[in-house]
């Protein structure tokens, strides 16, 4: 099979994370016969939302690469992608091979990880001001969702949410499980609380905690010391971990 392209110009995007390069590479007219090629490969580019269409490619004996269009029946040589510069077949120790693919999906992990996370937070900032409106009004906490304004529930994709009165008067937590039981570290907990200040005043202080509790039959509490009217030294469930309003 012969290529009867005059000029071309091929261009492929890796797109990693939100970052893109480009490159671009020329073709030309020269002879392309299967006797010669040692494989075909699929080149497999991640984007940003996932895997673009498969590219295949041919590489010659003589180290020539072909872009392989099934559509228009032609293989197109890339001139400037590749070029050998040693017959060493061995990589060298100080280089760090990276799959691609893999990157691709950790990131997208690590994208969908912030969205839920600030899903999370967003929700209990609101929650956590609600509680203060209404601490003021009737001296403790509420105890459910309609006691905030918020209805039976608050309409999420991602979370179901509760709210656990462990002492109204002092201390409750809102509670969000994943619907997604399978996703990791993914229940988070926002505590709201009555503590005082180094200089005695009363406050209403607040915590955030995620972790990996996935049954919504039992959920883990704050761990807390009331001293008087007020919690001192307030940490995370066990297995939780703070993270910042």
């Amino acid at each position: 099979m012969s290529v009867k392209l005059r000029s071309c110009v091929l261009g492929v995007a890796f797109f990693l994370g939100m970052n893109a390069i480009s490159i671009f590479a020329s073709a030309e007219t020269k002879p392309f016969s299967d006797q010669n090629i040692v494989g075909r490969w699929q080149v497999k580019f991640p984007t940003a939302d996932g895997i673009n269409p498969d590219v295949e490619v041919a590489i010659t004996a003589d180290g020539r690469v072909f872009y392989l269009d099934k559509v228009k029946g032609e293989a197109i040589e890339i001139m400037t992608l590749f070029e050998k510069v040693s017959d060493q077949s061995s990589i060298p120790d100080n280089v760090k091979i990276v799959d691609i693919q893999a990157q691709a999906k950790a990131e997208a992990i690590a994208r969908q990880t912030k969205r839920i996370q600030t899903e999370a937070q967003t929700v209990f900032s609101t929650i956590h001001k609600s509680q203060q409106e209404y601490f003021a009004k009737n001296n403790q906490f509420g105890s459910k969702l309609e006691d905030l304004g918020f209805g039976e529930e608050i309409k999420s994709e991602v979370f179901n949410y509760k709210i656990e009165a462990i002492a109204p008067k002092f201390i409750v937590q809102a509670v969000a499980f994943n619907k997604d039981r399978a996703a990791a570290n993914s229940t988070f907990i926002g505590i709201t609380y009555l503590t005082q200040t180094p200089s005695g005043d009363t406050a209403i202080a607040s915590l955030i905690c995620q972790g990996n509790q996935k049954a919504e039959q039992f959920t883990p509490r704050a761990r807390f010391i009331k001293v008087g009217n007020f919690i001192k030294d307030i940490k995370c469930p066990a297995g939780f971990t703070p993270i910042s309003l």
